[in-house]
C-alpha cells in the first residue's frame, strides 16, 4: 500500500514538473502567429464557429466581405473554411477541436488556445505511467519524464493542434481494456463501451485513429483468446444477449462512417476522397514496388517539406540498424518456440537478440545524433525513429510478454506492434509515398511514441530484473550495463530533438512577428498573392481587411470591385513587385506612392484614381 501511494505521489510530482517545463517553454513562444498553416486555419475555423447565426449559417472572419460579397478574394485553399450558398460553410476538418477551444480562448484569449493540447500531453504521460505501474510501480515517475520530455509529445503539446488530445483519448481507450478478464461481466461490458466511446471521440477528431481502433480490437480479441477463452467458442456464441449488442455496435459504426459523407458530418468532408485514394494505392503495383523507399521515408528520414538532408552513408547505416533490429525480433520470436526445449539454448537465443538490439540501437543513435547536430536548419522531421531512437528498444517487451504470460502484457505488446504495422501502412497509403506534412515526428502516428516507450521501459526493466535472478556470466552482465547506457544515451538524444524542435518553432514564429507589425501599421486595404499569409497570421488576418489573389492578374478584377466600393488606395504585399504590364493594363489608373522592403517582403502603396 505504501509503495502504491508513493508511486502515485511521485507520478503527480513528476507530471507537475513536466507541466512546469511546458509552461516555461510556451511562455517563450509568440502567440499571435502560428508555426503551421493548419494551426492558423483551425483558428479561423474556431472564429467562424463563434460566428454561428443559427442553423447552418456562419459569419466568416473576413473583413473584405463588403467589397467582395462573392468571396472571390477570400483564400481558396481547402484548409480555410469555405463559404457555400445560403451562408453555409464547408469545413476542412472536424469541428470538435475548435469548439472545445472556445471556453479556454474566451477566458485566457490566445494563451487559452494551448490549454487543451498541453493538458492532453500531460494526460498522455500519466496514462503511460499508470500502464507501466501495472508491471513495475517504480517505473511510473520515470515514464512521465521520458514520454513528456524525450518524445514529440512535448512538441505537439505546445501547438494549437488536436494531436495530443486524440492520443489522450486513444490511451484512455486502451487503459480501460486492461484487467478486462478480472472484472464481472457487467463491468466488463461497461469498460468496453467506455473504451469504444473514447476511441470514437478520437476518430471524430482525427480520422487516422480509426486504424488504432481496429488494431486495439484485434489485439483484445487475440489476447482474450490466448489468456481466457477462444473468442468464437460455442459457449460465447450461444449467449443470446450478446447478439443485440453486436448489432447495435455494427449499426452505430455504420451510421458513424456514413454520416461524414455530407459536408456537415462529424469528421469532415474528406472521407470520400480518402477512401478513393486508399483504394487506388492498394491496387497500384508501382506503390508496392517502392515500398522500401516509402518505409525509409516514414521510419528513418525524408528530406521532403524542409526535412533534414541525410548523407547517403548515414542513410544506409540507419537502414542497416533497422534491419539488424529485425534479427533481434526473429530471435525473440524463436524463443517462444524453444521455451519447452533446452533452457541454455533459449538463454543464448535471447542474448543474441539483445546483442543485435544493442548494436542496432548504437547505430541508429549515431545516425540520429548526426542529424540532431546538423548545422543546416530543417523545419520538419518525418521519420518515426529519428527523433526518438529509443523506440527501437521496445522489442525487449516481447521476451517479457512471453515469460510472464499476462493478459495486460499481451494486450500492450499486441496493440503496440499491430498498430506499428497497420498505422505505418495506413500512412503510406494515405500519402502515397509523397510526404508533404509539416511535422516534428510523424503526427499521424504520434500515438506510437507513448506506446513504444512504455514497452521499452517495461521490457528493459524485465531484462535487468531477470538477470539478477539467473547465474549469468560476466560477459552477459556487461550486456546489461551496455543496454542501460545505450537507453540513457538514446533518451538524451530524443530530449535533444525536442529542444531543437522548440527552438525551430520559436525561430519560425519570431520570423513571422515582423509581418504582424507591418500589417498593423498599414491603414489601407491590403492585397497579397501569398496564400499562406492568412493562415500563419490568422489572428491579424481576422482583424484586418486583407484580400488574397490567386495570381497578380487577378488584381484587375479586385480593382473593379475596389472602384465600385469607393476605395481610393491599397497596399500590395508580396515577395515580388507587381508586373509593370499588370499596372499599365489595369481597368483603373493606379499610381505608386511608396515602396519598402520589410524582412524579405516588398510592400508597395498605390493610389486609385
Amino acid at each position: 500500500m505504501l509503495t502504491f501511494l508513493y508511486t502515485r505521489r511521485a507520478m503527480w510530482l513528476t507530471a507537475g514538473l513536466v507541466g512546469l517545463i511546458y509552461l516555461l517553454a510556451l511562455a517563450q513562444l509568440p502567440m499571435t502567429v502560428f508555426w503551421s498553416a493548419d494551426e492558423g486555419a483551425k483558428y479561423l475555423q474556431m472564429q467562424t464557429l463563434r460566428g454561428w447565426q443559427g442553423g447552418g449559417q456562419y459569419d466568416l472572419p473576413y473583413l473584405g466581405r463588403d467589397l467582395d460579397p462573392d468571396y472571390l478574394f477570400y483564400p481558396q485553399h481547402p484548409i480555410y473554411p469555405q463559404p457555400k450558398a445560403g451562408g453555409q460553410i464547408q469545413f476542412h476538418w472536424s469541428i470538435w477541436f475548435p469548439l472545445l477551444s472556445f471556453l479556454p480562448y474566451s477566458v485566457w484569449n490566445l494563451s487559452g488556445l494551448y490549454l487543451i493540447p498541453m493538458l492532453s500531453g500531460l494526460g498522455v504521460t500519466l496514462f503511460s505511467a499508470d500502464i507501466t505501474r501495472r508491471f513495475h510501480p517504480p517505473l511510473a515517475p520515470l515514464t512521465v519524464l521520458v514520454v513528456g520530455l524525450s518524445t514529440p509529445i512535448l512538441f505537439y503539446s505546445l501547438l494549437f493542434w488536436e494531436h495530443t488530445l486524440t492520443v489522450l483519448l486513444a490511451m484512455g481507450g486502451l487503459w480501460l481494456m486492461f484487467d478486462l478478464p478480472s472484472h464481472a461481466t457487467r463491468s466488463r461490458w461497461l469498460r468496453i463501451g467506455g473504451s469504444m466511446l473514447l476511441l470514437m471521440m478520437a476518430t471524430m477528431l482525427r480520422l487516422e485513429l480509426l486504424v488504432f481502433m481496429l488494431s486495439l480490437g484485434l489485439s483484445v480479441a487475440l489476447s482474450w483468446s490466448r489468456h481466457v477463452q477462444p473468442i468464437l467458442s460455442q459457449k460465447w456464441l450461444t449467449r443470446r444477449w450478446h447478439i443485440p449488442i453486436i448489432v447495435l455496435i455494427i449499426i452505430g459504426l455504420t451510421i458513424y462512417l456514413i454520416q461524414p459523407l455530407s459536408h456537415s458530418g462529424l469528421i469532415g468532408p474528406r472521407l470520400n476522397k480518402l477512401l478513393t485514394a486508399f483504394a487506388i494505392f492498394v491496387t497500384d503495383d508501382q506503390f508496392w514496388r517502392m515500398l522500401p523507399q516509402h518505409l525509409n521515408a516514414t521510419w528513418l528520414n525524408s528530406s521532403a517539406s524542409s526535412g533534414p538532408e541525410l548523407a547517403p552513408h548515414l542513410e544506409w547505416l540507419g537502414l542497416f540498424a533497422l534491419a539488424l533490429s529485425g534479427i533481434s525480433l526473429i530471435c525473440y520470436l524463436l524463443r517462444s518456440i524453444t521455451m519447452e526445449g533446452d533452457g541454455r539454448f533459449t538463454l543464448y537465443l535471447i542474448r543474441l537478440g539483445h546483442v543485435c538490439l544493442i548494436l542496432s540501437s548504437l547505430l541508429l543513435g549515431w545516425v540520429s545524433f548526426q542529424v540532431l547536430i546538423l548545422p543546416d536548419e530543417y523545419r520538419t522531421i518525418h521519420g518515426l525513429f529519428l527523433p526518438a531512437p529509443a523506440l527501437i528498444l521496445a522489442l525487449t517487451m516481447i521476451p517479457y510478454t512471453q515469460q510472464v504470460n499476462r493478459f495486460e502484457a499481451t494486450l500492450l505488446t499486441y496493440t503496440s506492434f499491430i498498430y506499428l504495422i497497420f498505422g505505418t501502412l495506413a500512412v503510406l497509403l494515405r500519402q502515397a509515398g509523397i510526404i508533404a506534412n509539416l511535422e516534428w515526428g510523424p503526427r499521424y502516428m504520434l500515438l506510437l511514441y507513448p506506446l513504444l516507450i512504455t514497452c521499452m521501459l517495461v521490457g528493459i526493466n524485465h531484462t535487468l530484473k531477470i538477470n539478477q535472478t539467473l547465474k549469468v556470466s560476466k560477459t552477459f552482465r556487461v550486456l546489461d550495463y551496455l543496454l542501460v547506457g545505450v537507453t540513457c544515451l538514446l533518451l538524451l538524444i530524443g530530449a535533444g530533438y525536442q529542444l531543437r524542435g522548440l527552438r525551430t518553432v520559436q525561430e519560425v514564429k519570431a520570423d513571422l512577428l515582423p509581418y504582424v507589425t507591418l500589417i498593423n501599421q498599414i491603414d489601407q486595404p491590403i492585397v497579397t498573392d501569398l496564400p499562406w499569409l492568412p493562415s500563419v497570421l490568422s489572428v491579424t488576418y481576422a482583424e484586418r481587411e486583407i484580400y488574397v489573389l490567386e495570381s497578380q492578374s487577378d488584381l484587375h478584377a479586385w480593382l473593379e470591385h475596389a472602384q465600385t466600393a469607393n476605395r481610393d488606395s491599397f497596399a500590395y504585399i508580396g515577395f515580388f513587385l507587381l508586373n509593370p504590364q499588370t499596372v499599365e493594363q489595369a481597368p483603373v489608373t493606379i499610381h505608386q506612392q511608396e515602396q519598402e522592403l520589410w524582412h524579405g517582403l516588398t510592400v508597395t502603396y498605390y493610389e486609385i484614381e
